[in-house]
């Protein structure tokens, strides 16, 4: 079902680009050695991997927009010009981005421009900072070492701060904007730490330390993790661990980063270093990031110690033998679709997918309401704390997760725009009104989940990719219908017969038992975990599919209308429908 038929513009949609180009912003890219610069690692992995990759000096370049092309024009060591488009383009965005405003600036005019930013400014001044990390960790729940800050003004207070975190020695000390292990120290007493503090505070007036409760254990852990795909990062669930590095603490020393001299092995990622790190990266919405992760020796609980949103891969590739960088380039090069994922617009009809019902549906957003609701036509509470209900012609049961209004409460895992939210509540409304029955309403509570101070749009258009079931009131826009007002299809008469009614249909059967289904005037019937079925309409077989190669019973029905048919089948089941019935077939 085509949206431009039915008066729809897209907006947002993603689309698959052809040809990826790789933007690298670093400061340093154009004038280090090969072997400190990460640089030379990224331009091996695009020469594998087939994609382009240009080198910017951000503090340096500039960016015009025509026509919606943008020209980058790079005056670090000559002047360069390059071509771009937010459609084909993934920016890589280094640490050295943050030394000026002049770098600032134009990370943020690519961020405004539409483009793919790994990562956002926002996350690396996040990462930078190390007590913005630290509460941004604690908002999200995150286990993190007890942290305090202390100032030239706050000296008077040391105690009272010491004590905030533990009371314990020895604590360790942290410049706020320390990398790499650098401006980090460990204080085995309250004098040493005083007199070490007073010393930095003579010289750096200004300065803030990080003061630390120390975590007893021989190594850490540097775990490389990516968002795994390219629209908006709105779920912790669609992060994946693509490196971890064990850092064994140096001799003689408490630290244990590689850049220091540290050994370093491959790590063995438990569940809980992948939980926590996954959470961590979500935390400060990181679409790559290596998270520090320290466990206890004595209890095993984990904590995180840092973000880096501009991850060394030096260490990791040699010491633990992860390529993550090559299988980043490999997710560029299979997965890239070009997303104006920063938008906080939804479309006021989208296409959901219901996951525990693997079906489709049209879900109408509107902020007026709390909670998520889905029109079903037979709702039934019983004793057991368990509803029964009927939605798109199928009897479910669930477990309740509540009542509200004498109305059932359960949870739902919903896709929306390629995100699967989990354990969404949604009131189970019984209903008799035809316009509104098997569709959602996405309440306010859902809107929040899908994108920070969202707003829903009246205008005809969608955010989703999923359109090919995309359905609406018929009040709203004129459905697309098989039908030409003439008596086919054993003697139905001007009947509407709707295709995503048999997608949803199809698809219910194959994640089933594979026994009989019934949506609308749609019906399959087949063998129970067998590949062989018939199809019907309104009571009449003219479909049938026997050891996995199905075929037409008789033509008939119109040739368009069986091919659009044919072509449903052939898209969900991937069988080849025999159309010989059909003499249009054999011409063509």
């Amino acid at each position: 079902m085509s949206l431009n038929y039915k008066g729809y513009s897209i907006l947002n949609e993603s689309k698959k680009s052809k040809d990826v180009t790789v933007i690298f912003l670093s400061a340093r890219a154009k004038s280090t050695k090969k072997d400190s610069n990460s640089m030379f690692i990224f331009e091996d992995a695009a020469k594998k991997a087939g994609i382009n990759m240009i080198t910017i000096d951000p503090s340096s370049a500039n960016i015009s927009a025509n026509d919606g092309k943008h020209k980058i024009v790079d005056n670090n060591g000559g002047k360069h010009e390059y071509v771009v488009s937010p459609q084909n383009c993934v920016v890589f965005t280094r640490r050295t981005c943050l030394k000026n405003s002049e770098s600032k600036d134009f990370v943020r005019e690519l961020e405004r421009l539409g483009y793919v930013m790994i990562n956002t400014l926002d996350t690396m001044e996040i990462c930078e900072d190390k007590f913005v990390t630290y509460k941004k960790l604690k908002a999200a729940n995150i286990s993190t070492p007890q942290t305090v800050v202390v100032s030239s003004s706050s000296m008077n207070k040391l105690e009272e701060k010491v004590q905030s975190i533990g009371g314990r020695f020895p604590v360790v000390a942290k410049i706020l904007e320390g990398t790499q292990g650098s401006g980090v120290m460990i204080f085995e007493s309250m004098m040493s730490l005083r007199s070490t503090l007073q010393a930095i505070f003579t010289l750096v007036p200004k300065a803030d330390i990080l003061l630390q409760e120390k975590i007893n254990s021989d190594c850490d852990y540097r775990i490389h993790v990516i968002y795994n795909g390219f629209d908006r990062v709105s779920s912790v669930d669609n992060y994946k661990v693509i490196g971890c590095m064990q850092r064994n603490v140096m001799e003689g020393d408490f630290r244990s980063n590689f850049s220091l001299g540290a050994t370093a092995e491959k790590g063995y990622l438990t569940p809980e270093l992948e939980k926590i790190s996954k959470q961590a990266a979500y935390a400060v919405k990181g679409r790559w990031v290596g998270v520090d992760v320290i466990m206890d020796s004595a209890t095993k609980q984990c904590y995180v110690l840092e973000i880096n949103s501009s991850p060394g891969t030096k260490g990791i590739t040699t010491a633990a033998g992860d390529d993550v960088v090559g299988e980043i380039f490999d997710m560029i090069k299979d997965d890239f679709k070009y997303t104006k994922y920063d938008s906080d617009q939804i479309g006021k009809y989208e296409t959901v997918t219901i996951k525990n019902l693997e079906c489709d549906s049209v879900m109408h957003f509107d902020s007026e309401k709390t909670f998520t609701e889905m029109m079903c036509s037979s709702v039934n509470m019983k004793n057991d704390d368990t509803v029964s209900y009927v939605y798109n012609g199928v009897t479910y049961t669930a477990d309740m997760s509540g009542v509200k209004r004498n109305e059932p409460m359960i949870e739902l895992n919903i896709k929306f725009n390629g995100t699967v939210y989990k354990n969404e509540l949604v009131i189970l409304k019984q209903t008799n009104d035809s316009s509104v029955l098997n569709t959602m309403v996405g309440g306010s509570r859902f809107i929040n989940r899908v994108v920070d101070n969202g707003v829903v749009v009246d205008d005809s258009f969608v955010l989703t990719d999923n359109t090919l079931n995309f359905e609406v009131p018929t009040e709203m826009v004129k459905e697309c219908l098989l039908t030409e007002g003439m008596n086919w299809l054993f003697g139905v008469n001007d009947e509407e017969i709707k295709l995503d009614g048999l997608r949803n249909l199809i698809m219910t059967f194959m994640n089933g038992s594979r026994d009989e289904y019934t949506r609308k005037k749609w019906t399959i019937e087949g063998e129970q975990y067998k590949d062989n079925w018939v199809l019907s309409y309104n009571g009449k077989k003219f479909l049938e599919c026997r050891e996995n190669y199905p075929y037409f019973l008789n033509n008939y029905m119109p040739f368009k209308y069986a091919c659009k048919i044919a072509g449903v089948i052939e898209s969900i089941m991937g069988r080849v429908v025999d159309m010989s019935e059909y003499p249009e077939a054999e011409e063509k």
